[in-house]
């Protein structure tokens, strides 16, 4: 029984702490991409046209996930490097 109660708990945390949950962001825009900026940290937007109507430099709430890998692959590139922890994929943004 002990057993279970340690799995589901591992379990919950985990999946928990997945998601960040109404953070106040900046959006960042550039010829590498678009990003979400949190705590002077850059995290890459996977699902990037649900930024569309975002200005670079605007602030923003949303809630997003850690995301493996993105498909960029219609994305326009640049001989920029631009630093970003990982990729994200917003679920909410808070109007």
């Amino acid at each position: 029984m002990k057993k279970i109660v340690v799995i589901v708990t591992l379990t919950i945390g985990m999946f928990g702490c997945s998601k960040k949950r109404n953070t106040d962001a900046k959006v960042i825009r550039n010829c590498t991409g678009i990003y979400l900026n949190v705590d002077n940290k850059n995290y890459k937007v996977c699902n990037r046209d649900i930024l569309q109507n975002y200005e670079n430099e605007e602030p923003l709430t949303a809630t997003f996930k850690k995301a493996e890998d993105c498909d960029l692959q219609s994305e326009l590139v640049c001989f920029m490097h631009f630093d970003f922890e990982h990729y994200i994929e917003i679920k909410d943004i808070k109007e």
